[in-house]
């Protein structure tokens, strides 16, 4: 298993509960959570480009350029997962707080909490987030070659510390696409290290698959598989983007509910300075883009005619549908081709970066990515799309008289903020 590349300050934590300055929702505990769980995924997806955790900053998962699009799911997970963490363990610790009689009281009664959650548990999810990275990778990469290794192997460590209801599945040989994999693939369980391995087709030529999978029908029936189930496994992590699913959360039914706990968090909870002060340091204006839509178009990378491929700050891919672009290029919206630069700069270099819901879903699955060039504010609204990628769903510029509306923009989990 990893062992976990930074420890929390747990004293501080305390201190910031006791002033009343983490009542509600604290800052440095949420990045910290969500870097360990995106380093630890990158470090098993095998990605070279670490994330730094230097003070703990924002943390975002860097993208090479062959990487799924479903990363990005995977990144919207981790930071859900790490938000409703954050706001169970602060609610636990003000409610122990509030009874405390003294503040020694509260320190010692304290550790317990922050010893299980920042430590214990923080280790056997960060080892989730890993065995979760590096099986994705190898998902992706047998899913690209399944014609050249149309079965696969299930694979254990092999030594002492596999539990026997592994141990059974040890060798187990499947088409690629039999339907078992949705329910065994790994990781199977907490701390699960099993993984799988690609075989011809003249590996598989003797083997009896009714006996094989007959293996995990039997599985499948043991108590602990029951358990597992019941805890939020038996799904296959690489097809749904997410590491740890709902029955998971620290929260329940967060995901269905994540508006009414993260819109409280306003930019003011996150320490930033208001919108128009914001204009007010920018340096420089918006250079409007001065010729056609269709130059713009034939300029950008192309993953074929009707989607352009765009890169963001860390490096993610967005795709530009020609549907939407051009819904925003003519008509009423005709104006917005003067803003083509400033969406390019925007999505280059955010001022910030917000995870929040839309009108219209209550998913907290969207991108909001705002910059601020002095008298006016370029939003750019990124989402999910149905192969779990990135799309731009529409950009826009905000006057300076219109700062009420811009702060609606400016709520949920900031992922990056000015100062990064």
């Amino acid at each position: 298993m990893q062992e976990l590349p930074a420890q929390f300050d747990n004293d501080e934590l305390f201190r910031r509960i006791a002033s009343g300055k983490a009542f509600e929702w604290d800052i440095d505990l949420f990045y910290y959570t969500s870097a360990q769980l995106l380093n630890g995924f990158m470090g098993g997806f095998k990605s070279k480009k670490d994330i730094k955790l230097a003070d703990f900053p924002q943390p975002s998962i860097t993208y090479g350029f062959n990487d799924p699009a479903m990363l990005t799911a995977f990144e919207m997970n981790m930071f859900h997962f790490s938000a409703a963490k954050t706001l169970e363990e602060i609610q636990q610790l003000n409610e122990l707080y509030r009874k405390s009689k003294s503040f020694q009281d509260f320190y010692r009664e304290a550790k317990k909490i922050t010893d299980i959650a920042n430590k214990g548990w923080m280790e056997t999810e960060y080892n989730t987030a890993y065995q979760v990275g590096a099986s994705s990778a190898t998902y992706a990469r047998l899913m690209q070659q399944s014609e050249l290794f149309p079965y696969w192997q299930y694979k254990t460590q092999e030594d002492d510390k596999v539990r026997p209801t592994h141990a059974a599945l040890d060798d187990l040989l499947l088409p690629f696409n039999d339907p078992q994999w949705n329910d065994i693939y790994p990781p199977n369980g907490w701390n699960c290290r099993c993984y799988v391995v690609p075989r011809l087709k003249s590996e598989a030529e003797d083997t009896d698959f009714g006996l094989e999978r007959s293996k995990v029908n039997s599985y499948m029936q043991t108590p602990e598989w029951q358990s597992l189930k019941a805890q939020g496994w038996g799904v296959n992590r690489a097809k749904t983007g997410e590491v740890f699913t709902e029955n998971q959360f620290y929260i329940r039914k967060f995901k269905n509910n994540a508006a009414s706990y993260l819109d409280k968090l306003t930019y003011e909870k996150w320490g930033l300075k208001s919108a128009e002060k914001m204009r007010e340091q920018a340096s420089e204006a918006i250079k409007k883009y001065e010729g056609t839509a269709a130059d713009w178009w034939k300029d950008q990378k192309k993953l074929n005619d009707h989607i352009s491929i765009l890169t963001d700050y860390a490096g993610r891919k967005i795709a530009l549908d020609k549907d939407t672009f051009d819904k925003h290029t003519t008509g009423k919206r005709k104006s917005r081709v003067s803003y083509l630069n400033a969406l390019i700069q925007t999505i280059d270099n955010p001022d910030e970066v917000w995870i929040n819901t839309g009108n219209k879903t209550k998913k907290y699955d969207q991108m909001v990515l705002l910059k601020y060039y002095k008298y006016e504010t370029i939003v750019v609204i990124e989402g999910l799309g149905d192969d779990l990628g990135l799309t731009i769903d529409t950009w826009f510029p905000l006057a300076e008289q219109k700062k009420k509306i811009v702060n609606n923009y400016r709520r949920g989990l900031l992922i990056k903020n000015p100062e990064q």
